[in-house]
């Protein structure tokens, strides 16, 4: 029985933890890219189908060095 509230009492915390990061997420604002449970196959699939306007639009919001990078990580730069 005290392994059950042990686990639960874990489990509690382990929940409050991850929600915390997530109000500090919010508060924050958006994640980069909109990509916060994307698979890495996910992001992958999504930035090929970004079109001209889209990077166009990234570059407006995130700045020309930002977009840089991500495309780099994207493609699989450095």
């Amino acid at each position: 029985m005290k392994d059950i509230n042990r686990f639960t009492r874990v489990s509690e915390k382990v929940f409050e933890r991850i929600n915390s990061i997530d109000k500090i997420f919010k508060e924050m604002g958006k994640i980069p890219y909109n990509q916060v449970k994307a698979t890495p196959k996910e992001q992958r699939e999504e930035f090929l189908k970004k079109t001209p306007k889209d990077i166009q639009d990234l570059i407006q919001q995130h700045g020309f060095e930002a977009v840089n990078e991500y495309i780099k990580k994207m493609m699989g730069g450095q």
